[in-house]
């Protein structure tokens, strides 16, 4: 057997107990490994997702899941655990010197200046001037105050995915991100690969380097 062969055949062990550890977390309904073939299509998709909105939607994480060496795909309930951190804010793209780290993020070596979030803790006290956009997402309007000519969108963050990033040195992966991806992607994703088309179910990306 050559060693490209066995490479390969290497690659794939990984890849099939990877989906078995996806499948074992509480709440995971279904996965499956998302082929490089499709990617242009959810590109695509999601291109689309992001010219029907009212206000500017950036998804740096469903860019940088992309970019991965394998990626997977699946579906879960409601059980499955909540993020690690929110999955969705509004920013604005302004300077962050001045403003207290807990009102900033850094994605890629670069700051952005938090005016609203995603609640992930419905107890969670806030401690300075909010308003709750929906029972989900949270607005800091004070925090905007001196930047009203700055333009405001949301951004969809890469986020942890802790089950894999446990396991980085027995799968020899690295770089692990998740990301919700867009309705039009979701659409795409479920339709391609078979998956539940539940609508109580939510699809997740989640994406790693190879280390080997």
């Amino acid at each position: 057997m050559s060693s490209l062969a066995m490479s390969d055949g290497y690659y794939m062990g990984i890849i099939d107990n990877i989906k078995e550890l996806l499948l074992q977390i509480p709440g995971v309904i279904d996965v499956a490994q998302v082929l490089k073939k499709d990617l242009y299509a959810i590109r695509q998709a999601q291109s689309k997702s992001d010219g029907m909105q009212l206000v500017k939607l950036v998804s740096i994480g469903m860019e940088r899941v992309l970019e991965r060496d394998s990626i997977f795909v699946f579906i879960k309930d409601r059980s499955f655990r909540p993020p690690p951190s929110p999955t969705i804010y509004m920013v604005e793209d302004m300077s962050c010197n001045n403003a207290p780290s807990h009102e900033c993020i850094e994605i890629d070596n670069k700051l952005y200046h938090v005016i609203g979030e995603e609640v992930l803790d419905r107890d969670k006290v806030y401690m300075e001037k909010h308003v709750f956009f929906t029972d989900c997402f949270v607005l800091f309007p004070e925090r905007r105050k001196q930047s009203r000519n700055i333009p405001a969108y949301f951004l969809i963050p890469p986020v942890r995915f802790q089950e894999l990033e446990a396991k980085r040195s027995f799968f020899s992966i690295k770089n692990v991100i998740s990301v919700s991806p867009p309705t039009t992607a979701d659409v795409y994703l479920r339709n391609e690969y078979r998956l539940l088309q539940n609508p109580e179910y939510a699809t997740i990306l989640v994406g790693f380097d190879n280390n080997i």
